[in-house]
């Protein structure tokens, strides 16, 4: 989980979020399948989602599949305006969730070996049109 905070100065600002996200996953069904998704939101209001069709998972832009076993890992990035109409303290958090195992900054193993690295993620907040 990552987050971060804001205070706009005006009702009137929009807030430019900025999400650069390094994850990794594991499925330890050998053979099977695995989903995951994320989300960005500000306090529990779901930001950037799509729209809602039947069963389908609305999410912002990144989704993770794997088949049989580890993966290493992988890159997301993603940016949205957000209009919150606040004057508050504002708190965005990116979630991710699936089948399985997600982990920020390291793949689904996490071994200590030369093939495996660490990454770093980041959300960034701007304050637009104070």
């Amino acid at each position: 989980l990552m987050t971060a905070n804001i205070t706009p100065s005006a009702t009137s600002s929009k807030i430019f979020i900025l999400v650069h996200m390094n994850h990794g996953t594991t499925n330890t069904a050998s053979g099977g399948n695995f989903y995951g998704h994320g989300i960005v939101k500000r306090g529990s209001t779901a930001v950037g989602v799509g729209n809602s069709a039947g069963n389908a998972a609305q999410q912002v832009g990144w989704s993770i599949s794997n088949e049989n076993g580890y993966t290493k890992t992988a890159n997301s990035s993603w940016n949205y305006l957000d209009s919150p109409n606040s004057t508050s303290s504002l708190t965005y958090q990116v979630a991710l969730w699936g089948s399985s195992i997600i982990t920020f900054n390291r793949n689904g193993e996490d071994i200590s070996s030369a093939s495996n690295g660490r990454t770093s993620s980041s959300i960034t907040l701007i304050e637009i049109g104070a």
